[in-house]
């Protein structure tokens, strides 16, 4: 049987195609179809990136270099990683930011799915494991306007600037969206060596007949509920993995929507009429002990969960390590990879390339899309 495999050709006509996809029921048609479609209207040193099964049918079937989307777990050279690592990233999101500590992962303006989301960094997993995450689609601006009231979603307002900044011991994203009505202003910073992740909003208005009455949050988390001053914890006791939240108190109201695993939490800030209003948010998500002696009572688990939520609250900004910090911008991995193209059978990130300017769709079917990359957006500087 392998030596029977090995003796078929690796580049077949359609026909043939369409009789190995038969028999190993490894591809359908569309997926077919939409490698005869790359073989013939793209340039043969076009560079595609898909995801890690389609890559390698691209790779062979379409002859195009291809950037696939393969877990760490099964690779073996060295020189695979990096490729593997910016096609699943560039599937996924639009930027990552990763201090060894914490890793957040931004969607950018485009999707309303993470935005962000926080990762914690286990020492027993290669994942990091996601813990916190919004959803720009369900989080509302209500406003009044002269004397009517109008609410707006984040994804109403339109995306005009996406950008990642880093010095020797930060990374920033920042993110500007703006209807007629009001500007936003996302700023995420992670620190090198903190545990902690910095989110501040601005949001404003220049109008003088627009005013602000509030600024609602929905906050997908996992684990239960734990109230301190300033701050809120949830503790996730399956995983031993505890998140913490830093505030300002006086700016906010904060609503637990569900109580179950993953559960909802809203964060209401109230700006009383005003024009504009700063929003400052610490964001920390780690491990915590598995030792079964703490976990026996609620009380005994409550107090050393409890101990660690206060202690953070005097030191979450301080440097615990030297490590630098990596980060992913898919506008300059696009750039350095010279990718011409994306094919995605994803359908539920799209949006993430369809409505982003520097991508344009050129092929479709029932289980895949090809983008092109508008490579004016992503010249090297």
């Amino acid at each position: 049987m392998i030596l029977s495999f090995f003796a078929l050709p690796i580049f077949l006509t359609p026909f043939q195609g369409r009789t190995i996809q038969s028999f190993y029921q490894v591809m359908n048609d569309p997926g077919y179809e939409t490698i005869s479609w790359a073989k013939e209207n793209t340039h043969n040193d076009s560079i595609f990136v898909s995801d890690a099964h389609y890559g390698w049918w691209l790779s062979g079937f379409a002859q195009r270099p291809t950037l696939s989307a393969v877990d760490p777990q099964f690779l073996t050279l060295e020189r695979e990683f990096e490729p593997a690592q910016v096609a699943n990233n560039l599937l996924d999101t639009n930027y990552v930011v990763d201090n060894g500590l914490i890793q957040v992962r931004e969607d950018g303006g485009y999707i309303g799915r993470h935005n962000p989301m926080f990762l914690a960094k286990l020492n027993w997993t290669y994942f990091p494991y996601p813990f916190f995450h919004f959803n720009n689609a369900e989080n509302t601006i209500l406003v009044k306007i002269d004397k009517r009231y109008e609410l707006f979603d984040l994804m109403q307002l339109e995306t005009s600037e996406m950008r990642i900044q880093n010095s020797s011991n930060q990374v920033s994203i920042q993110i500007k969206k703006s209807n007629d009505y009001l500007n936003y202003t996302q700023n995420i910073t992670v620190y090198s060596g903190v545990r902690f992740v910095d989110l501040s909003i601005i949001i404003e208005s220049d109008l003088l007949n627009v005013s602000i009455i509030n600024a609602n949050y929905l906050l997908h988390t996992k684990g239960e509920l734990l109230e301190i001053e300033n701050s809120v914890g949830f503790i996730d006791q399956g995983s031993k993995v505890l998140g913490q939240i830093i505030f300002d108190e006086n700016q906010l109201r904060y609503t637990q929507v569900t109580v179950e695993n993953p559960s909802g939490f809203y964060l209401t800030y109230l700006f009383n009429e005003k024009n504009n209003l700063k929003i400052d948010l610490s964001f920390g998500v780690f491990s915590v002990s598995d030792d079964p002696e703490i976990y026996q009572t609620e009380e005994s688990r409550n107090n050393y969960l409890m101990q660690i939520l206060y202690s953070n609250l005097l030191s979450y900004q301080e440097v615990l390590t030297n490590s630098t910090i990596e980060f992913f911008s898919y506008s300059e991995a696009i750039s350095d990879w010279n990718i011409s193209y994306v094919a995605c059978r994803d359908f539920a990130i799209f949006p993430k390339f369809v409505a982003d300017p520097g991508f344009h769709l050129v092929f479709i079917n029932d289980e895949v899309a090809v983008f092109r990359v508008n490579s004016y957006f992503y010249k090297k500087e």
